[in-house]
């Protein structure tokens, strides 16, 4: 936001990419969502990611014109590093040794600020239903960027349940993998 309202002084033209994201909350998640929409009003192209953020934008009065939808950019990284997550499989095995790679899994992340509180809270229930229900099921669930607040001995996790592997946040080729 603060980029595109400097461009918009200095006459700059303005792309924002993954425009008409929207919770319709100005407050949530803070401070994005206001960001966004103040973002929107200062740019000239909009990248975006779907065609319900292009209905958004549209909703907004954003010239038809204006308007590219995209592709989504986190689904287009993965397919990019694909390969590279493929071709050092050996690799990440040995860094994730403890892993039983033959059982189904669940990964989960909880990084996003919306999450933190009480958000991540019910994050860590919804994991530990998951696991009660699935104790011999060949389940695992992980977790991973934020989950040492499941850890944590007020939450929810405080009782091990073996078919959880609760991991520190990855760097992204790891994590793809």
């Amino acid at each position: 936001m603060a980029a595109a309202l400097a461009a918009f002084y200095a006459g700059i033209p303005v792309g924002h990419v993954e425009a008409g994201l929207r919770t319709w909350d100005k407050r949530s998640p803070f401070p994005e969502e206001i960001n966004r929409v103040m973002a929107t009003h200062l740019s000239d192209l909009h990248f975006a990611p779907t065609q319900q953020a292009r209905r958004n934008l549209l909703r907004e009065g954003i010239a038809p014109g204006r308007i590219v939808v995209t592709g989504n950019t986190v689904i287009d990284a993965l397919f990019h590093v694909r390969s590279a997550v493929t071709g050092s499989r050996r690799q990440f095995e040995k860094m994730f040794s403890d892993v039983d790679f033959s059982k189904r899994m669940i990964l989960i992340t909880g990084h996003r600020r919306e999450n933190f509180g009480e958000g991540f809270l019910d994050i860590c229930r919804g994991i530990r239903t998951v696991a009660r229900r699935h104790p011999r099921g060949g389940d695992r669930v992980s977790g991973s960027s934020g989950t040492r607040t499941c850890r944590d001995p007020s939450a929810p996790f405080s009782a091990i349940l073996p078919n959880v592997h609760l991991m520190d946040p990855q760097p992204y080729l790891p994590f793809v993998f």
